[in-house]
């Protein structure tokens, strides 16, 4: 039950991505609510973000109520979020951020190096 904004481009998107998305698009359909993904490669980020990898998307949330909210879960954000992190392997990071009139799970792919002896 994903949904891509318009804006969205998905050019250079890492395999392991996909990964994710399927996960997320699992939560959201058994939350039975449809979510948005507003932010894939482009709009802005931090000059070190893996959104211009291919590694990271946005999930829209916007908890709340409006005209072009999405992701309206039966449980908190945070709890969809925790939800799609339990779901995905450790090399995932997936943090819901929580900024008035922002608020979204980001989700990035970034392996973890193992402690080699």
């Amino acid at each position: 039950m994903l949904k891509f904004k318009e804006a969205v481009r998905l050019y250079s998107l890492k395999p392991e991505l996909v990964i994710a998305l399927l996960i997320a698009d699992q939560v959201c359909a058994e939350y039975d609510t449809e979510c948005l993904i507003n932010s894939v490669n482009d709009g802005k980020h931090g000059q070190s973000s893996f959104h211009y990898n291919g590694l990271a998307f946005d999930l829209d949330t916007h908890d709340g109520s409006g005209a072009g909210r999405y992701c309206k879960f039966p449980v908190s954000a945070s709890v969809a979020a925790d939800e799609i992190r339990n779901r995905l392997p450790p090399d995932f990071d997936v943090i819901f951020e929580s900024s008035p009139g922002n608020e979204h799970i980001h989700i990035e792919y970034q392996p973890k190096r193992a402690n080699r002896l």
